[in-house]
């Protein structure tokens, strides 16, 4: 039954991620568009724990990669791996399992240590973004147009998923 419930979880949580992808708005002169995937990303971390979290992110990015169109705006393909917005998406994988270590040393989460740890995965995912992006536009340009815009809406994002997950710990419980 706990491994009927836990491909169930990780799927979910991939499909949202590919949800969050399409929910996306370009900025101009960047190649990293706003999208809701962080923002499930973070969700994931704070709910499913580290394993899951990172298999939940694994599985999203290997849909893509396999030429599902789940990347942001319906992009697909190892090319989006390998491009400028490549990096991010392994900083998913990345931040779901390191801050996922963290949730799991959690007794009882509050909104403020979710959110700490909501951009703790924020930074993980840039950090990865930022030296992908980097080999495209060079190192400050990387941080200009990769990370600096990002900031006010992935800390609405990291509070958002911290007080929904908060919220749901009590209601899910033992089922997570």
């Amino acid at each position: 039954m706990r491994k009927a419930r836990d491909i169930a979880l990780i799927s979910c949580f991939a499909a949202l991620t590919a949800i969050g992808g399409y929910l996306y708005l370009p900025l101009p002169l960047s190649p990293v568009p706003v999208t809701l995937q962080t923002f499930f990303t973070y969700l994931a971390i704070d709910l499913l724990k580290s394993k899951r979290a990172a298999l939940s992110q694994l599985v999203y990015v290997a849909m893509g990669a396999f030429g599902l169109p789940v990347f942001a705006g319906g992009g697909s393909g190892v090319a989006v791996l390998v491009g400028p917005t490549g990096g991010y998406l392994l900083g998913f994988i990345v931040a779901a399992y390191l801050l996922g270590l963290c949730t799991e040393k959690l007794k009882q989460p509050s909104v403020t240590w979710l959110f700490a740890i909501n951009l703790a995965a924020f930074m993980v995912i840039c950090t990865l973004g930022i030296a992908v992006l980097s080999y495209w536009f060079g190192f400050p340009q990387s941080a200009y147009v990769g990370f600096i815009p990002f900031i006010p809406g992935d800390a609405a994002k990291a509070a958002m998923a911290a007080f929904i997950a908060y919220k749901l710990h009590p209601l899910l419980g033992e089922h997570l």
